[in-house]
């Protein structure tokens, strides 16, 4: 039997029309999520989340007994609401069980609160500034907060850090974002959510006043969200700033700007919201600012790569994920990393002697080990001398992740770097989501475990700033000269 042209054009045409009327009617037939649970349903999303953490998460795998902690914050939640719960309230309790994970980098969303603390908080040593949207007091006379509610500061920092992992409950800043979520700390305290709060603040001395202040109803927000956006800007004697760190490239004119401000006095990289897996600007700026920078190297020798320890090494990161049959022999792929297998013999022996020093084996619970290797380009003869760099400083965050942590771990062993800003949340795995059945509450755990080349853990492991300084969302480059002067 023979098909013309026309006859397989309308075949097509039948098929793709037929595809169009399933997938409308699944989209009819799917309903959104619940936003109230029936008993039977919080135990089935329960049920869901433990089996995923079983299967995927590596912290689990890792640490039982954190893991251990974390199943029994299930079976209290299963245990104390046997009337069911709102689908508010379940991701809040869920947030609350994780944290007896102690994943660094797990998120869940969406956590709402019905309202939110209508003022900006900051912290100067142990007391808490209350503060406009403009950043000023709002009582000029009596700028500290003391109680919220009629209840001590201290006592909604503490209901605040139950859903922060214990590594990260002396955070700041995260502490700041558990406490803007007004509704569901007073749901924690146990005290009743209306669309009021009353504000004790204090001049630290005799004086103390109360303000009153109504209430907006807050739009869902996801825990720890990232700023995914590319914004790249640059002026004399200013900050750089580089989210996308995948869209750097060495020729770019990001890259030749940057080059021309490596050699003023100060250059300053805002990489509070970098992300990414392209190290590209870790090479460049380990070019000349890591310890093989020379500013006499005859003929292009390279002398090192990212630290004195390491002469020879091209394998700067290991890694390996959580097993799971539906995981994939590639799943480090996107992240640049290679199988052990497939190195060579003298990457494989590098590798080999990274892993060796790795504490807490338990190999049979993971994959095989993967090496992630450093590109540097070959440096072109210099026989005259070179310009020698200025000051490298560098804004660093609990939003600068992936390609951005490894900067900023290898840069606070640079000779002439200084990081400024808060600490870093060791984010450079992969993440293993899920989305809960009846609620739809997305849940990502950490399922890798990722390790430099000497061994040490960065997987949770925040980087420190040299100078700690919570950062406006504007930064400006005279203030960070100042900083750096002190």
């Amino acid at each position: 039997m023979k098909f013309g042209h026309q006859t397989i054009i309308n075949g097509f045409g039948l098929i793709m029309l037929i595809s169009c009327i399933q997938l409308t009617i699944i989209a009819i037939k799917s309903e959104p999520p619940k936003q109230q649970l029936s008993y039977s349903e919080v135990r089935h999303e329960l049920q869901a989340l433990r089996q995923h953490v079983t299967q995927f998460s590596a912290v689990a795998a890792q640490n039982p007994a954190q893991f251990d902690a974390f199943s029994r914050q299930l079976e209290l939640i299963d245990t104390q609401h046997r009337n069911g719960m709102s689908t508010k309230i379940l991701a809040s309790q869920i947030a609350k069980a994780l944290a007896y994970l102690d994943d660094a980098s797990a998120t869940i969303s969406p956590i709402s609160s019905r309202f939110t603390l209508p003022i900006n908080l900051r912290t100067i040593d142990s007391d808490w500034l209350a503060l406009d949207e403009q950043g000023n007091p709002i009582d000029t006379d009596a700028a500290f907060l003391t109680h919220i509610d009629g209840l001590p500061i201290s006592r909604w920092v503490t209901a605040g850090q139950q859903f922060l992992a214990p590594s990260l409950r002396e955070r700041t800043s995260l502490q700041i974002q558990w406490l803007k979520r007004l509704s569901v700390l007073r749901a924690e305290i146990g005290i009743e959510d209306k669309p009021q709060v009353r504000l004790t603040l204090s001049d630290k001395g005799e004086l103390t006043t109360q303000v009153i202040l109504s209430l907006t109803p807050e739009t869902p927000m996801i825990l720890q969200a990232r700023r995914e956006q590319d914004n790249f800007e640059n002026s004399p004697l200013g900050i750089i700033n580089v989210n996308n760190l995948n869209a750097f490239e060495p020729n770019s004119p990001l890259a030749n700007n940057l080059r021309r401000a490596i050699l003023s006095p100060i250059t300053i990289l805002d990489l509070r919201y970098g992300y990414g897996d392209s190290d590209n600007l870790l090479s460049f700026l380990n070019h000349y600012y890591g310890y093989q920078y020379q500013a006499y190297q005859p003929y292009g020798r390279q002398t090192d790569l990212l630290s004195p320890d390491w002469q020879t090494s091209s394998i700067y990161a290991v890694a390996r994920y959580k097993r799971h049959a539906n995981i994939r022999a590639d799943y480090l792929q996107s992240m640049h990393y290679t199988p052990y297998d497939q190195l060579s013999n003298q990457a494989q022996l590098e590798l080999q002697q990274a892993t060796n020093l790795v504490i807490n084996r338990d190999d049979k619970l993971f994959s095989q080990w993967h090496g992630k290797r450093l590109a540097i380009a070959p440096a072109p003869a210099m026989i005259l001398p070179q310009p020698k760099p200025g000051k490298l400083v560098l804004i660093i965050g609990p939003q600068c992740k992936h390609a951005c942590q490894w900067i900023a771990h290898f840069a606070k062993g640079w000779p002439n770097t200084v990081l400024i800003g808060e600490a870093t949340l060791g984010n450079v795995d992969k993440h293993q989501g899920i989305k809960l059945p009846v609620s739809g509450i997305n849940v990502r755990v950490t399922s890798t475990q990722v390790f430099d080349a000497m061994g040490q853990q960065l997987s949770g492991v925040g980087t420190q700033p040299d100078i700690e300084q919570p950062l406006e969302e504007t930064v400006y480059w005279k203030g960070i000269a100042e900083l750096i002067q002190m």
